[in-house]
């Protein structure tokens, strides 16, 4: 059976957990037994740090806007899902009950392989602000509801390039994984005039990606 990690609701309690299950599953004597890939441990770490500078914002009140609120929730959305994959790809019979305790792991029902699905995300400019993009990212078989496909996450690409780029000469290469319906995107003062191009596919538990979503763009104020 394929394993998962359970997480608290409590935004403060998910949190900290972060600081014990982090550590612990990217520790090299236990990679040595996990054996995670390593671009998979990489993506977590790196969201995990975001996540420890954004949260020092987070937590003061004088600092708490709105952007930092949704990146908070955006970071702890991408650390979950990380955390997951790294999980389920490693074999429930090398778990010790030490590990299962330390990383709060269940065991999933047998159930049915989750099928890549056969449409693409609807990804759309929601407003641009000073240095930041916010993109609206919609389930086209379920416009009223907010959720990922299930058993999915979204692989965002960018690429940020003069305007008027064709769509075959863009080479996108900034990929992070989203689980949210609402992903912003910030940028350097160096970047101001130049145009960021956008684009993303579904992605299942397995590493198998849909078909990629038409490809949008914005200038960047």
């Amino acid at each position: 059976m394929k394993q998962t990690m359970r997480f608290s609701r409590k935004i403060n309690e998910v949190s900290d957990s972060f600081d014990v299950s982090v550590p612990y599953i990217i520790d090299k004597d236990n990679q040595k037994r996990f054996g995670n890939k390593t671009q998979d441990l990489d993506y977590v770490t790196g969201k995990k740090e975001l996540f420890d500078t954004n949260r020092k914002k987070y937590i003061d009140r004088r600092q708490c806007t709105s952007f930092v609120t949704e990146d908070n929730n955006m970071y702890i959305g991408q650390i979950k899902e990380g955390l997951n994959i790294l999980v389920s790809d490693v074999p429930n019979s090398t778990f010790t009950d030490d590990d299962k305790r330390i990383l709060n792991i269940i065991e999933k029902g047998k159930g049915h392989r989750i099928l890549i699905v056969t449409f693409s995300a609807h990804i759309a400019i929601e407003h641009v602000d000073y240095l930041q993009i916010t993109v609206e990212i919609l389930n086209p078989t379920t416009p009223n509801s907010t959720a990922m496909p299930k058993g999915h996450i979204l692989f965002f690409e960018t690429f940020i390039g003069e305007p008027d780029i064709a769509d075959a000469e863009i080479v996108f290469g900034n990929g992070i994984y989203v689980s949210t319906a609402k992903h912003i995107i910030q940028f350097k003062s160096s970047d101001v005039g130049k145009t960021c191009y956008m684009r993303g596919s579904y992605e299942n538990k397995h590493h198998e990606r849909g078909p990629v979503s038409i490809i949008i763009s914005k200038v960047i104020a």
